[in-house]
Order: structure tokens, then sequence, then C-alpha cells
């Protein structure tokens, strides 16, 4: 099982790879039939919660290591076949290096809720890595033998002498066995140009290429990699062979795109739906824009941008941590000089707007992760022993997967929670300018 040395053929390595698939999905679906013996077996039911602790421990010392004898099985069988088509042994351990990447996903299947718990998992993605291991057992099983690997093989799998060839033997054989073997090289450097474009796509212009490339190699660029390769050998095997097996493996290597595109129709849905959710809260426009803006916010840069609104004259930084007041008097050149000395003042006048930033919104959610400049913004009209709302608007961090499809450990790349203060900024007064009369 566990034997590196040697070649492996199609036909053992496609009998071997799924012998092991299938003993794995079995694990998985016989699982909680085991757990079901084991409750049985300890009485469990006559004490409360003791189940629970039975399906955990057992789920603790079986999933693992179903899933650890999946994978390292896997590496010796992947390392003798890609040798017996002639590449360097070790580009074999990919497959089972795609099925480790996915390991929360893969130990976790079949399991009580309280394993994935317990392990601190609390979300699980789209198996992506487990796919790609699936297409490379499909690629291994269908690549022909090289011309460098024509070993016959005992009944262990292990190579012998050479396989002895009739001497009259067309002195074209050598031709049509190098004509049949797939150019693996050519499709692999072909794969690196896509992979470029989409990891300088994805990557932002202040960031180096070649710095990220080397830092990001094994989380982002080899996955990618991965994708576009399989996406080109199953074209290349569909156009050349024509048959059942390639078409099958060009489906496999697509069905990372239909997630890509899903992913971008599936965000693109969401951004909708939280537009629909913000129009559908009741608010109250503001007539004249009174002279002072209260700022309420415990961390986040932006205030400047209040300037952009001509009427308004003063801010009074409310601090929600000492309740202290400081205004600050509107610069004479805003758009050169943005700041100027701010004073103590010991009450709030009688009208005033209040703008209040991230978490000090009373429409900010606890659990949920906004985007770097996405608020929650939230405009109130204080006056008259009235406080109506006249504007909010928050953006969840849910960004769209990169313009070319750029795979991580993760799941599609979709850009870092970061921003400077300057888009803060803009993101501010936009809002403002948005809420407010234009005749302020």
């Amino acid at each position: 099982m566990f034997e590196f040395y040697g070649r492996l053929t199609r036909a053992r390595f496609a009998s071997a790879s799924a012998i092991r698939i299938g003993l794995f999905a079995a694990s998985v679906v016989g699982f909680p039939f085991l757990l079901v013996a084991l409750s049985q077996a300890s009485g469990c039911q006559s004490i409360g919660g003791a189940c629970e602790v039975v399906e955990l421990l057992g789920a603790t010392a079986f999933k693992p290591l179903a899933f650890e004898l999946f994978v390292f099985s896997f590496a010796g069988i992947s390392v003798r076949r890609v040798r017996d088509i002639g590449l360097p042994g070790w580009i074999g351990l990919f497959v089972p290096f795609f099925f480790a990447a996915d390991w929360q996903f893969l130990v976790t299947a079949g399991a009580p809720w309280t394993l994935a718990f317990s392990a601190g998992i609390l979300d699980l993605s789209f198996p992506f890595f487990a796919l790609l291991g699936l297409m490379g057992t499909a690629i291994l099983c269908a690549v022909p033998s090289g011309t460098a690997a024509p070993h016959a093989e005992d009944s262990s799998g292990r190579a012998g002498s050479r396989a002895s060839e009739p001497s009259s033997s067309p002195p074209s054989s050598i031709a049509v066995s190098s004509a049949a073997r797939i150019p693996l090289r050519t499709l692999l450097v072909l794969a690196l140009v896509p992979a470029a474009i989409a990891f300088k796509l994805g990557m932002s212009d202040e960031v180096s290429f070649w710095l990220a490339l080397m830092t990001m190699s094994v989380t982002m660029f080899l996955p990618t990699l991965a994708v576009y390769f399989a996406v080109l050998l199953g074209l290349y095997l569909v156009v050349t062979r024509r048959n059942a097996t390639s078409s099958g493996i060009v489906v496999l290597a697509l069905l990372p795109f239909a997630d890509w595109g899903y992913a971008q129709w599936s965000t693109a849905r969401a951004h909708e739906r939280e537009a629909r959710e913000i129009a559908a809260i009741p608010t109250t426009p503001v007539a004249t824009i009174p002279a002072t803006l209260v700022w309420q916010s415990s961390v986040g840069p932006g205030e400047n941008a209040v300037w952009t609104i001509a009427a308004i004259q003063h801010v009074i930084e409310k601090s929600t941590l000492s309740h202290s007041l400081q205004e600050v008097e509107r610069p004479p050149d805003p758009k050169h000089v943005r700041y100027t000395k701010p004073t103590p003042v010991a009450s709030l006048p009688d009208e005033y707007l209040l703008f209040k930033l991230g978490r000090e919104s009373g429409y900010a959610n606890k659990s949920l992760i906004y985007a770097a400049a996405g608020g929650p913004f939230e405009l109130r009209y204080v006056h008259s022993g009235q406080d109506d709302l006249v504007a909010v608007w928050y953006r969840a961090f849910n960004p769209r997967p990169s313009a070319m499809p750029l795979l991580t450990l993760l799941g599609w790349y979709r850009g870092p929670n970061t921003t400077t203060a300057g888009e803060i900024a803009a993101s501010v007064a936009a809002f403002l300018a948005s809420a407010l009369p234009s005749s302020g």
C-alpha cells in the first residue's frame, strides 16, 4: 500500500484508486450506523447527554484515522503511476496533497456536529481540493504509459525487466508510442500563462508580483495552476482522444470554473438583497441641513469628509468611552487645511445631525463582518425633542471573486478586507451627499 518504488500501469492504478475511494466512501456512509451500534452497546440512552459523548469519542478515534489512511495510501500508487508515465515520481504527491488540503471537509463528512465543533471548525467551504484530487486521479487513470517506461510488472506491481519486443516489430512503433504520449510539460507551461495572469490581476498594484509569488506560491499559485492545467489537459484529451474518459476529465476540470461563476452570481444577488434590505428601512428626509453635526465613533477615520457638505459649520466629536464633547470649527479652506484645534463644549445644541459610524450604529450586526469602508453609516436628525432616522447604509464583507479564477487554500480569492483613510472618507462623503439635500 505504501510502496514508492517501481511503476504502476493504468489498469493497476485505476483498480487501486477505486478501492481506496470506495473504502473511504464506505467509511463515511457507514459511520453513522457504527455510532448507533456504539450507543446501543454502551447503553448511553439511560444517561442524559451520554450518547453525545460516546459519539464524539467514536468520531475522534475513527474519522481522523480513516482520513489519514486514505491520504497516505494514495501517495505510493500516485508516485509509481506518474513514474510510469515518464515524469518524476514526486509529481504524484500532488494527488494526496490535494486530498489533505480539504481535511476539514473529509474528516467531518458523516460525523456528528460535535466533532467539527470540538476541532474549532465553524464553517465548511466547497471541497475544491478534494475535487482536484479526484481530477488528478482521473487523469492518471487516463494517461498511457510513457515510452521511457515499457517495463513489465510482477504481481506486486514492482518494475521488472524490460519487456521483450518481437523482432518483427515495425520500426515505426516507437514513433507511434511517442505520438500517443500526452505533452504534459507543454500543457504545464501553457497553464502557467493564465495562472500568472489571474495571479497578477488578483493582487493589488501596490504589492510586488514576484514577492507575492514567493510568499503565496503554495497557498495560492499552485492551486490556481492546477485548475488551469486540468482544463488544458481535458481539452487536449477531448480533441485528440474523443472518448468517454476524456469527456469525463474535461467535465471534472470545468466544475471549479462553474463554481467560480456561481460565486460571482450569488455574490451579486447578495448585494442586491442587501440594497433592498436597506431601502426598506423607513427614513425621514431633512428639509434644511443644520449647522452642527455630531460625530459618534469609537474607531475609524473619515471625519474630514463632513466638510464636503457646505452647510455644516461645526462638528462635535462625541467620545463613546469618556462621554466628552470636543467641537471642531469648519476650516477656512477644507481642501488644503482640513484640521482646526478642537475645543471642549459642555452640551449639544438643540438641533443637530448625529452621525454614527461602525459598531456605534444601531444597525450594526455583531455577528456580521463588514467591509473596511462599509460602515455601517447611520445619520439621524435630532430636533425639538425628536430623533429621526435620515439615512442608513452598510456593506457586509462579501466581495466578488477575482476577475479570473484564482484559487487559494480557503476557496476563491476575494481580496483582503483592508482600506485606507482616504477610501473611508470618500465612502462617508458619498453617503452624506446622497442622504442630505443638495441645496444645503
